[in-house]
């Protein structure tokens, strides 16, 4: 019993271990000789892996520029079970300075026996991105979008695929393709390990405790965000000041925003009039205003008339 105790325990502190035990390599690409059979087309791949800091060194692939350069994976004969796999993992590094678009399919026997996954890729870090085996939507989470990606877990960055479109027998899978849509000028990506998991544990962890006890999102952090009631409590205090005084200066304008101290004949009709030597722009009942609009597409540029 306490043998399982401890085990149970471990797997509750780290996902990642819980991962490791449960994984099947498909392929590792950065060693792709020694696993499944990849062919590449419209694409270089590097002579030998680079040094990657946090993970085992990586193998440069090219996607040029082309319509679909593509990476194909084939098993060494037959076809892959996958029938106790839950999710597809794959060991990949942004290798350029903007995020990319990537085209991940999975291919099964016969018509319809497919799924399907676009990917955003961000620049940074090595991260782990994780397909899941069956068609996902968050709308089955109840929301419309998923939740950010990538996030951490304990010793990597993940990245969950949260739409997955398809249908797939897992008994016969026949080749996973990892493309590119139509770069304009050649991508470069480090690939490693490519692995099958068991289970859906990514898909349960991405969702798990993303909303905190005062309706906020737990994995970021903003100067305003609230860590305690008393916090929440001081932030409805100024809020209630603010409003106060918003409606106090809302008394003293009309209905179309112009200020009721400065007086002109009310006509129904925005206008401008010289008044005193200067230009007004007046609301229809009659009052000084102001009125704000784009004047150039610029950033931050605002001109008031």
């Amino acid at each position: 019993m306490k043998r399982i105790a401890l085990l149970s325990s471990l797997c509750l502190s780290g996902l990642v271990g819980c991962h490791a035990s449960t994984e099947t390599t498909v392929a590792d690409l950065s060693q792709p000789a020694l696993s499944a059979q990849v062919t590449l087309q419209h694409m270089q791949r590097g002579s030998a892996p680079e040094p990657v800091q946090g993970t085992t060194p990586l193998l440069r692939y090219t996607f040029e520029a082309a319509a679909q350069p593509q990476l194909t994976m084939l098993p060494a004969q037959g076809d892959w079970d996958w029938s106790q796999r839950g999710e597809l993992r794959l060991t990949v590094q942004n290798a350029m300075p903007w995020a990319v678009g990537l085209s991940v399919d999975i291919d099964g026997m016969g018509d319809g026996q497919h799924l399907h996954a676009a990917v955003g890729l961000p620049a940074g870090p090595v991260q782990t991105v994780v397909i899941p085996l069956q068609p996902v939507s968050p709308r089955q989470q109840g929301m419309q979008v998923g939740p950010p990606m990538p996030f951490d877990e304990p010793g990597q960055r993940v990245l969950l695929v949260t739409t997955v479109e398809g249908a797939l027998d897992l008994h016969h899978v026949r080749a996973v393709r990892v493309s590119m849509p139509a770069p304009q000028a050649a991508q470069a990506l480090l690939f490693g390990r490519v692995d099958t998991a068991a289970g859906n544990a990514t898909l349960t962890q991405a969702y798990a405790g993303i909303v905190d006890a005062w309706g906020q999102y737990t994995r970021g952090s903003w100067p305003e965000k609230v860590d305690s009631d008393a916090a929440l409590r001081a932030a409805q205090v100024k809020a209630q000041a603010e409003m106060a005084g918003a409606n106090a200066v809302a008394g003293s304008l009309d209905r179309y925003g112009g200020r009721n101290a400065q007086a002109f004949k009310a006509t129904g009709w925005f206008r401008t009039e010289r008044k005193e030597g200067r230009w007004q722009f007046v609301t229809p009942d009659g009052h000084a205003g102001r009125q704000c609009g784009d004047c150039r597409w610029r950033a931050q540029l605002c001109r008031r008339t």
